[in-house]
């Protein structure tokens, strides 16, 4: 995160070491991509939507996050000739919203925004970065997330059928997501996607446009080797990681309640009121699964040797502690399983409503997004240095995040 954000301030700060490299391939490179970024488009119909003179837009953001991954596992013994003794895990990030705030600036076609969370006790706080290059005809977006939060669960067995146990981690583990969207739109001329996001887009005119649309998104969620949690899982993983491509397409449409720009294409007078609905499901083409295993210790010969020096008449609560010490003391990272791909597709969900109102050099931008990544029927096979038997897990669940943001920005 931290070299992203140093790079992006190098990058800013390449205009003030020009003046003295004004015939250098490093200053020509530079004035062509500035260019290319803030040129107008000439397939843009300027009765419907056009650009502003006016390439910088800086913003300040507030934010309401509800993001996580909501897992299912169900786990047997792999080699058992009978599928009756399954244990059903079912968990999810400790669910509240992330209230964030953080700024953001646009040039042209480029824009960078970043979001950390405020008012948070007992975890480190949650982080947000977005970076998006949107042409007319398409625009690529990247979302990534890093939260450090508790997790939830439930534990259910065949054999009790009214037997359950909920649970919560003793400490948060760290969940990190990372989205990458591709957009090809079909209607270029008449339609802009940036419009009700803080770019020097204008919509004059209601249109719409068919959506073409390409995703990776790459989750993980781990655990800290000190986290007794991970004890509580009984194929032993603490780390999973998936990866998702999928495609698909749907509809976005730009409905102009109100404009009025006297100025022509600049600020001078602007006055306009635009709400956007996007919707582009997707379906899943390939899924992958890292698992990393954490191992214990074989605790049979220190319960042996806690006998010899206590006796054979040992308190089994103090027994019990200590194995579970003496375990969490051993913890070693295991190898990462082997990689596991499928290509059962399974629906994918994103979404959006913008609302942006425009006067002069301002702009007020609300919206909500909502994204989804599925993953199913996931199989691994870890090994089991407790029992002689290997443990069989069948994964399946979803990356999400359902996000509001209100955004205040100015074009100069």
């Amino acid at each position: 995160m931290r070299k992203i954000l140093l790079i992006l301030v190098a990058v800013c700060a390449i205009p003030a070491g020009l003046d003295a490299q004004q015939t250098g391939w490093i200053a020509r490179t530079f004035r062509q991509v500035t260019k290319s970024l803030t040129t107008p488009n000439r397939i843009l119909d300027t009765n419907y939507v056009y650009q502003l003179e006016t390439p910088w837009v800086v913003s300040a953001n507030a934010d309401l996050i509800w993001t996580g991954i909501h897992l299912n596992r169900d786990i047997t013994l792999a080699d058992s000739p009978e599928k009756t003794d399954f244990v059903h895990i079912d968990n999810h990030l400790h669910r509240e919203l992330f209230k964030k705030v953080g700024g953001g600036f646009s040039y042209g076609s480029l824009s960078v925004n970043y979001t950390t969370e405020v008012d948070r006790h007992g975890t480190k706080r949650n982080k947000y970065l977005n970076l998006g290059f949107f042409r007319p005809r398409f625009g690529i977006n990247v979302q990534y997330y890093s939260v450090d939060e508790f997790l939830d669960g439930v534990i259910r067995m065949d054999w009790l059928p009214d037997f359950t146990i909920e649970t919560q981690s003793d400490a948060p583990g760290l969940m990190r997501q990372l989205v990458v969207d591709a957009f090809y739109f079909f209607n270029p001329e008449r339609f802009s996607y940036s419009t009700v996001s803080s770019r020097n887009f204008v919509q004059s005119r209601s249109a719409g446009s068919w959506v073409a649309s390409a995703s990776y998104s790459q989750g993980e969620y781990k655990y800290m080797l000190e986290d007794g949690v991970v004890l509580e899982f009984y194929d032993h993983v603490g780390r999973i990681r998936t990866g998702i491509f999928s495609v698909g397409g749907g509809y976005s449409f730009n409905w102009v309640l109100f404009h009025s720009a006297p100025g022509g294409r600049s600020v001078k007078g602007l006055r306009n009121l635009t709400l956007n609905l996007t919707a582009t499901p997707r379906v899943s083409l390939y899924d992958h699964l890292f698992t990393t295993v954490y191992n214990y210790p074989d605790p049979e010969p220190f319960i042996q040797k806690y006998k010899e020096e206590h006796g054979e008449d040992v308190d089994e609560k103090e027994l019990d502690a200590a194995v579970f010490k003496y375990q969490l003391d051993g913890v070693r990272e295991g190898e990462q399983s082997q990689r596991h791909e499928f290509f059962r597709p399974s629906l994918d969900i994103a979404a959006r409503a913008a609302l942006s109102f425009s006067w002069d050099r301002f702009q007020l931008c609300a919206n909500a997004t909502l994204n989804r990544f599925s993953f199913r029927d996931i199989k691994t096979v870890n090994k089991d240095p407790l029992h002689p038997q290997d443990i069989q897990s069948i994964s399946r669940g979803s990356f999400y995040d359902i996000s509001t943001r209100i955004q205040f920005s100015m074009r100069f």
